[in-house]
């Protein structure tokens, strides 16, 4: 679907599959989810920051809305607090 730094012809197959593909994955890691605070562990880890940035970037500059995952946004508020997540933004 993006087109790099070359103005590539988008793909609307590639870019409708690329879609359904996320929004499978974050259905299986919304139910996942539930069962822990952290994504990999019981412990913070580099997942959860991984998927944190990527939500972040997906909501500010994609415009995409993940409110349907109660389980994520859950998720998400708790990372939220975490001092290391804080301090990410507050640099």
């Amino acid at each position: 679907g993006l087109p790099g730094s070359k103005p590539y012809e988008q793909i609307p197959a590639l870019i409708e599959r690329g879609n359904h593909r996320i929004e499978n994955n974050l259905e299986l890691m919304d139910k996942d989810i539930n069962h822990s605070l952290f994504l990999a562990n019981d412990h913070f880890s580099y997942a959860d920051i991984t998927l944190y940035i990527y939500l972040q970037f997906a909501k500010r500059v994609l415009k995409k809305d993940f409110s349907h995952y109660q389980n994520i946004t859950n998720w998400e508020t708790h990372l939220s607090k975490e001092q290391s997540i804080q301090e990410l933004y507050d640099s």
